[in-house]
C-alpha cells in the first residue's frame, strides 16, 4: 500500500567559511570570508533567503567603507522534465553607509541540473545611476561523495561608460 507524502517546506540555516568572496566576476574581499544565511524553500516553488558576509571594499570619496553586505532575495523555482527555471529579486544593503544599497531582478534557465545560463539586472549599480548587467554560463559535474566539480564564464557590463567585464570561476564543493 502506497500512502501519499504531505507536501513540506524547508527552512535551513548555514555558517560558511571560504577563502573569498567573488561577485559578478569581481573580488569582494580581500581574503577570507564568512557568511550567515538562512534560506527557506516552500514545495509550491516559492523562496526566500537572507545572508550576511564581510566584505572589503576601500574609503570612498564620502569617506565611508563598507564592511558587510547583506543580502535578501524573494523568488520562484519550478521545473519541467530536463528543464527548470528560476525568477527572482533582492536588494543588497550595506550597513552604516549611505545610498550604496541596490536592488537586483534576476532569471536563469537550466538543463538536466547540469548547464545554466543567468541573467541578472539592477537600475542604479552601487549609487553611480548606472545600470548593470551580468550575463553567465556554468555547469556542474557531479563526483561521488557528495562532491560536485564546476565552472562559469560570464561578461559583466555597466551603462554609462562604465567598464565591461569578462569573467570565470572554477568551483569544487
Amino acid at each position: 500500500m502506497a500512502y501519499a507524502q504531505d507536501p513540506v517546506a524547508d527552512l535551513n540555516g548555514y555558517v560558511t567559511l571560504s577563502s573569498g568572496y567573488w561577485k559578478h566576476g569581481l573580488a569582494q574581499s580581500d581574503g577570507a570570508a564568512l557568511q550567515f544565511g538562512i534560506d527557506y524553500q516552500h514545495y509550491t516553488g516559492f523562496f526566500a533567503y537572507a545572508r550576511a558576509t564581510n566584505v572589503d571594499y576601500p574609503q570612498n570619496y564620502d569617506g565611508q567603507s563598507r564592511d558587510v553586505e547583506a543580502s535578501a532575495y524573494v523568488g520562484y523555482h519550478n521545473r519541467r522534465g530536463h528543464w527548470s527555471w528560476t525568477a527572482s529579486m533582492g536588494r543588497y544593503v550595506y550597513p552604516d553607509t549611505d545610498g550604496y544599497d541596490y536592488g537586483e531582478v534576476s532569471a536563469s534557465v537550466g538543463f538536466r541540473d547540469r548547464i545554466f545560463y543567468t541573467a541578472s539586472f539592477n537600475d542604479d549599480y552601487y549609487v553611480r545611476g548606472d545600470s548593470a548587467l551580468n550575463q553567465e554560463i556554468a555547469v556542474a559535474f557531479p563526483l561521488p561523495g557528495d562532491f560536485e566539480v564546476g565552472g562559469a564564464v560570464g561578461y559583466f557590463s555597466i551603462d554609462g561608460g562604465g567598464p565591461g567585464l569578462n569573467h570565470r570561476e572554477r568551483r569544487v564543493s
